[in-house]
């Protein structure tokens, strides 16, 4: 979808992307949409090189390559924002694990998930500033009400990244 359709008449100056290009295709991406935009065009990147293709493609490990995305992220770093994981059926944690270590090596550590994740880091009730210490990344599974909103606040202030799977989720780290 073109974003100068959409964008000025609605009020946007600025569309993020949610990772249809992976590090093979974001080269082309740029050329045929970002170059050509009047919008201001961010994108995030796929873990996938081939991007959002549907169907085996994103079910592709060897394709999901954390170097070659870092990569791409340090050629591009005014316009990629994060990095995407998305529609993978398996029940590695691979796709996850190469998304944060290509976040990691570029210092982005946006994360961009589009399903739950199977497993609770810390069970309901116990999340706390100590129970956070030893960690970059929090999968927050459930709805955080009251002091456990500040102390994913605290988390993300001091440089973690929280992936948050609840709708009714928000964290602000300023």
């Amino acid at each position: 979808m073109p974003p100068d359709s959409h964008s000025f008449r609605s009020g946007q100056t600025t569309l993020v992307d949610v990772g249809g290009a992976g590090w093979q295709n974001f080269p082309q991406f740029k050329a045929q949409v970002i170059d050509r935009s009047r919008t201001r065009v961010l994108s995030f990147i796929n873990i996938v090189g081939s991007g959002m293709n549907g169907g085996p493609v994103e079910q592709n490990l060897t394709d999901m390559d954390a170097k070659l995305t870092a990569m791409r992220i340090r050629q591009h770093p005014e316009l990629i924002v994060g990095v995407k994981v998305a529609h993978y059926g398996g029940p590695e944690w691979d796709p996850v694990t190469r998304a944060v270590e290509a976040g990691r090596e570029t210092m982005l550590l946006n994360l961009l998930t589009r399903h739950n994740l199977p497993f609770v880091l810390i069970p309901p009730g116990r999340l706390n500033a100590a129970a956070l210490a030893s960690m970059d990344l929090l999968i927050a599974l459930d709805e955080a009400s009251g002091a456990q909103v500040d102390v994913l606040s605290g988390f993300v202030r001091k440089g973690g990244a929280v992936v948050l799977t609840s709708p009714h989720v928000t964290c602000h780290g300023t």
